[in-house]
């Protein structure tokens, strides 16, 4: 046996990351099937196995890149009352000309709040009734019982119930569809999990983040009081807040300017989400 490298877990992580985004951004294109790998990545990253008897438990990914990888934040949707007897938190679209369908989420919205990787996947999630389920339970369930990574003959009813719930929705072209749930909430985990690692791992995933978009810099500036400039630029978006200015560039790339002059380099420029969403909500 050779024991492999940190160089080599390393690469895993980008593997896994690589193969996670591009089924999470299928998934939300329309090709629900994706959430039987998006299951599989979810179980390879985030889950430990039980002991038994005479064997180790398995370890997942992250434990062997940092540890402490429960500890982490992570944007989660805080469950409803206990006591609630129906509770998806899914965002499911009805518009015309269209079937209902899953819409990926937006962390900015006020039902997410950041938690322990923990408590995000271990606690309950899914209210179907008197059945509960929690984010790793659904996972666990599509990964091991749907043929993400196997088959089984006979599945819990906490998965019948996600995979069949007992609630329609009416399209516009009169028709009744039924989402499966599970797969809906494997998709939003995935999502959820995606900004977890660009966030904590961001060095590790160099050169595999995807740029910021010119939308997303919109919200941010908008969130912060910018307010957009109407240029005649092909290349570039302006926004203003007193006598401060954001440039974007279509690339991504953004550069902050106290005063703008001709001649005069940014007090503040990058390309991530991140470092601009703490910059501008921090300048004067």
């Amino acid at each position: 046996m050779v024991a492999r490298t940190q160089e080599g877990y390393s690469q895993l992580l980008r593997d896994n990351y690589a193969l996670l985004r591009d089924s999470v951004e299928s998934f939300y294109e329309g090709s629900y099937a994706k959430a039987l790998e998006i299951a599989v990545r979810l179980r390879t990253l985030v889950h430990q196995s039980d002991a038994r008897p005479g064997q180790a438990p398995s370890r997942p990914l992250l434990d062997f890149i940092d540890p402490g990888y429960l500890k982490l934040s992570i944007y989660h949707k805080l469950p409803e009352n206990p006591g609630v007897i129906f509770a998806v938190n899914q965002r499911i679209q009805i518009g015309a000309g269209s079937v209902p369908k899953f819409v990926r989420a937006e962390f900015t919205n006020p039902p997410y709040s950041l938690v322990t990787l923990e408590q995000w996947w271990t606690k309950e999630y899914l209210a179907l009734g008197t059945v509960r389920s929690s984010k790793k339970q659904i996972t666990l369930d599509i990964a091991n019982k749907d043929g993400g990574a196997h088959v089984d003959a006979n599945v819990p009813t906490r998965h019948a119930a996600a995979s069949e719930p007992p609630v329609v929705f009416g399209g516009t072209d009169g028709r009744f569809y039924r989402l499966n749930f599970a797969r809906g909430i494997v998709a939003e985990a995935g999502s959820e999990l995606l900004d977890y690692l660009e966030r904590h791992f961001r060095q590790t995933l160099k050169g595999l983040i995807p740029a910021v978009t010119v939308e997303e810099i919109k919200n941010t500036a908008a969130n912060a009081g910018f307010q957009r400039l109407r240029l005649a630029d092909p290349i570039r978006v302006l926004f203003s807040r007193g006598e401060s200015f954001l440039n974007v560039h279509k690339d991504g790339k953004w550069a902050f300017y106290k005063e703008l002059g001709d001649g005069k380099k940014p007090d503040h420029y990058g390309m991530d989400l991140e470092s601009l969403q703490t910059f501008l909500t921090t300048a004067a």
